[in-house]
């Protein structure tokens, strides 16, 4: 069997509004958010995203990055943000405790992950049961968990270019965001949800059980 979550759907799920949860965040209200919530580490691509933000800022003055997280790459993409001129658009928040994160998903449009090697990271799971549209890299056990979900884009690894073009997609559509919240909560339910989960390894580990005693008795 493959499992690819346990999460509790109650905890991550979508909201109507999402000003109160900026409000609370400290966010602003008129802003596209696209949120990354991860180590701040080369293999996470997080200075691929940068770049890919970066490129947009002129045709899409309204997005914001917000990077949740930190690592031994904050410093200097915290120099980076300064250098190119786009403290406006990128903001650093820290590390995050798990109990809050659903909250900033909740306050978010888009989730993105540029990683360079994965292997099924529950932040995505996460993104997907708040209803958020993913943009991730095809890496590690993604393409196999997502791969065929209308929730989310996957992109080659290192590739701006593609990033950029993915990000935009998602930004320009309305209904294709629409769509995308949509079929991402219902993968989250159909596939991530604890309950149904560990119901699924329960059987599992029964059936071997019984095999067993099935093969003791001959």
């Amino acid at each position: 069997i493959c499992v690819y979550g346990v999460l509790d759907l109650e905890e991550f799920s979508p909201v109507p509004d999402k000003i109160p949860a900026r409000k609370e965040l400290g966010l602003p209200p008129g802003k596209t958010i696209a949120l990354y919530a991860g180590y701040l580490t080369k293999r996470k691509g997080v200075y691929e995203l940068l770049e890919a933000i970066y490129r947009l800022q002129k045709k899409y003055p309204k997005i914001l990055l917000v990077m949740c997280g930190a690592g031994p790459e904050e410093t200097t993409l915290r120099r980076l943000i300064r250098e190119k001129g786009i403290e406006n658009i990128v903001r650093m928040a820290g590390e995050i405790g798990p109990e809050q994160m659903n909250k900033w998903m909740q306050a978010s449009d888009l989730f993105v992950l540029a990683s360079h090697t994965e292997g099924m990271p529950n932040v995505v799971t996460e993104a997907m049961a708040c209803g958020l549209p993913v943009v991730a890299s095809a890496v590690g056990g993604l393409p196999g968990a997502i791969g065929d979900c209308d929730g989310a884009i996957l992109v080659p690894p290192e590739n701006i270019d593609e990033l950029e073009k993915a990000i935009v997609k998602v930004m320009n559509d309305n209904q294709l965001r629409t769509r995308m919240q949509i079929a991402a909560r219902k993968r989250a339910e159909e596939q991530f949800a604890a309950t149904r989960n560990a119901r699924m390894v329960l059987d599992y580990l029964r059936k071997i059980v019984e095999e067993k005693k099935a093969k003791q008795k001959c």
